[in-house]
Parts: structure tokens; sequence; C-alpha cells
């Protein structure tokens, strides 16, 4: 899987299609290249990949001059946007239960992100990571997530109901009073994307529990999805990357995925790919995504790439982008900040 994979379902583009629409007919815009490009998406029925749904938010932003865009969106979608998912959370026993089927289920519905739940002391945080790079437009799809998993704990909760906080992965955008709109709980910039709430919160009932309509719909999403058990294997080692230590070689990752060196070898293989080859595709993408939005040296960003110095990451960098780390550091970070 990688940028050009088409996955995201075209129900998630059509309610990104009809915000948009809503506010191109507010501002009372001329944006003729984006309402071509919205009435081309509409009659789009299939998945997009990263790289189309890209293009279709960069003419967004660039047309409607709206940096808040994400939140925006986040903010208008219904907890019934997310289809069969959206029955599987409201059946949930409790409000962690539904964070934990939106844990299991991204995945499925979002395989460039992984979602995962831990306890630290008395918070529940569902920590999103990228498996593959969202850049240039991480914040929106970070920023859509926070908003609408907000908007969902009120109303499976209550208005009166507040994260314990919201972490994101980048630094406070200039338009940052827009978050202090939407959220009323702490915010953390230059963290990790989080979402965390207390474990009183995560303990609460819900009024429409009903456990064998949850696990029904869980068993539905996960058998119209056969195509992407394939994927499993990539997921796995792109998590395994990401821990902190040493960056494993072939033998060591398959140890800590409970296989042997040649099964993993054979399973890769037959996808189409090579251990290296993944190692490869993480460390661009991964690289990417630090100089994009972390704003980290280039000599810890090496560090945290596996590589024993900068000038071989540079080389490295140089090889995949035709540029140097700094000057796509430089020439993206403008961008991402305005």
């Amino acid at each position: 899987m990688d940028r050009t994979t088409a996955f995201i379902q075209p129900g998630y583009i059509d309610e990104i299609i009809a915000v948009i629409e809503q506010l191109v007919d507010d501002a009372a815009m001329p944006a003729i290249d984006l309402k071509q490009e919205l009435a081309r998406q509409k009659r789009h029925t299939t998945p997009l990949s990263i790289n189309e749904a890209n293009r279709f938010l960069s003419l967004a932003y660039e047309q409607l001059a709206m940096p808040h865009l994400g939140l925006v969106i986040g903010t208008r979608w219904s907890l019934m946007c997310h289809g069969l998912a959206s029955m599987a959370a409201m059946t949930q026993e409790t409000y962690g239960g539904s964070l934990a089927i939106a844990s299991r289920l991204c995945d499925q519905l979002f395989p460039a992100l992984s979602m995962e739940l831990s306890t630290q002391k008395d918070v529940l945080e569902l920590r999103i990571t990228e498996n593959l790079s969202l850049a240039p437009h991480t914040r929106f799809y970070i920023e859509a997530i926070h908003s609408n998993f907000y908007n969902i704990l009120h109303y499976l909760l209550g208005p009166d109901v507040e994260p314990a906080y919201l972490g994101f992965s980048y630094s406070a955008p200039s338009y940052d009073h827009y978050y202090k709109r939407v959220f009323r709980c702490p915010l953390r910039f230059n963290h990790e994307n989080i979402f965390a709430v207390n474990l009183a919160t995560a303990k609460r009932p819900l009024l429409l529990a009903n456990i064998q309509a949850a696990h029904l719909a869980e068993k539905t999403i996960m058998e119209s999805q056969p195509g992407r058990n394939e994927n499993t294997l990539i997921r796995d080692l792109r998590k395994l990357f990401q821990s902190r230590g040493p960056f494993p070689d072939l033998t060591m990752a398959a140890q800590n995925l409970g296989i042997n060196a040649r099964t993993l070898h054979r399973r890769l293989q037959s996808l189409g790919t090579n251990y290296l080859n993944e190692v490869e595709n993480y460390r661009k993408e991964r690289a990417c995504e630090l100089l994009s939005h972390r704003q980290l040296p280039i000599t810890e960003i090496a560090l945290q790439l596996g590589y024993f110095d900068s000038a071989a990451f540079s080389k490295a960098f140089k090889k995949w982008t035709g540029e140097s780390p700094r000057s796509y550091q430089k020439r993206l970070v403008a961008d991402i900040c305005e």
C-alpha cells in the first residue's frame, strides 16, 4: 500500500463535497475550478488514493482561502458519516468501547492511519499515527478527525463532557483561535496526535448499548473488506518501524512479528515487495512527515530513521526526492505554517 493505492471510500469524499459545496454557496464565491472539480468527484464512484484526495484538497484550500477547513468539515460531519462503523460505535457498552472499535476499524476504513488505545494514569489515550505520509495535508486529516470525534463525544455523552486533552503533532497554526472556538479542552501542540479522555468518561455507559448489534456491525465491516487483509503484514511492519529502539533487520523484524525470517520474506514477496523495499518506503514517508511537521534538526531525524549521520540521510533523501532535506523542509514548512 502506498499513496497511489485507492482506499478512501466514496462516502467520505461525498461528505467532504457536501460541506465544501455549502461553503461555496454561503460565500457566494465563483470558484469555477472548484465547482468543476466537485462535479467531477461526485461522478467518481470508486475509492480514491491519498494523492488524488490531496489534489482535491489543495484546490479547495486555494479557492476557499479557509486554512481551518479541516475543523469546519470535521465539525459538520455527523456520527453517521462512518456508515456501519457508526452503528458499531453507538451500540458499545461504554464510551471507551466506542474508542476501542474506532481503533480496530481504522485499519479497515482508513489504512493510511493507525489508532491505538493506551492507559496513562487516569487517562485513556487514542493515539493516531500515520502509516502513510498524508503531507502536505496531514493537518487537515487530524483536524477533521479530532473535531469529528469531539462532536461524537458530545452526541454520545452530552455537551458538558469534555476530553482530557487533544494532542497535535504540529506547531500551533496561525489560525489557532479557531481551535479555541471549536475545542473547550486543553490542547497540546508539538505533541503526538492523541484524543484523550478521563477514565471516568471512558467508563460511562451508552444509552444505545447492544452488544449483539455491535458485534454484527463490526463483523459485517470486516467481511466486506476482504482485500484489505493482504495489507495487514505491511501495516504490522510499519508499526514495528515506528517503535523506539534500533531499526530491526529482517530476522529481528520476523521475530517481533512471531514468524521466521524465511516466512516473512516469502509473504512480502507474494505481495510484490521485499523487506528492504518496505524499510526504504517507510524511511522516505516518515522523513517527509518529520521534515514537514515537526521541524526537528536534520541530524535528529537521521538518527530516528536509523542512519548513523546526517550525511547518509541527506544522500538517501536526495535520491528519493531530488532535493536535500533542508531545502525540502524550508519549502514545505513555509506552506504549512501559513
